[in-house]
């Protein structure tokens, strides 16, 4: 058994391990490649210190606020739009998980 780690910010689509002594392939496995992988999140200003969260049916969302301390903001099913409070230059990060093997994750400045 081993375990491999691909640094990277791309998609991997195929991944194909060759036995160096004779250049035989050994393993091949083949993923699925997603037709989009952004959203565009927008958060409308409610009013100084409140926002709106657009509902983009993505999965299960969670949205945190980073600092001063970690705190769940909204976990939900990305059904519903939501009101959030928050402090203009605030970050906080939103997750969409799009499948148990799927989580995409951005920060966001409250701005």
């Amino acid at each position: 058994m081993f375990k491999i780690n691909i640094p990277s910010y791309e998609t991997v689509g195929s991944l194909v391990i060759f036995r160096t002594l004779n250049d035989r392939e050994i393993f091949r496995q083949s993923f699925d490649i997603p037709a989009t992988d952004k959203i565009a999140v927008s958060l409308k200003r409610i009013s100084d210190a409140k926002w709106e969260i657009l509902a983009y049916n993505q999965g299960r969302r969670i949205v945190r606020r980073l600092e001063p301390q970690n705190k769940v903001l909204i976990f939900d099913l990305d059904d519903e739009d939501k009101i959030i409070e928050g402090i203009e230059g605030e970050t906080i990060e939103i997750q969409y998980q799009i499948s148990p093997s799927r989580v995409r994750k951005q920060l966001v400045q409250l701005q």
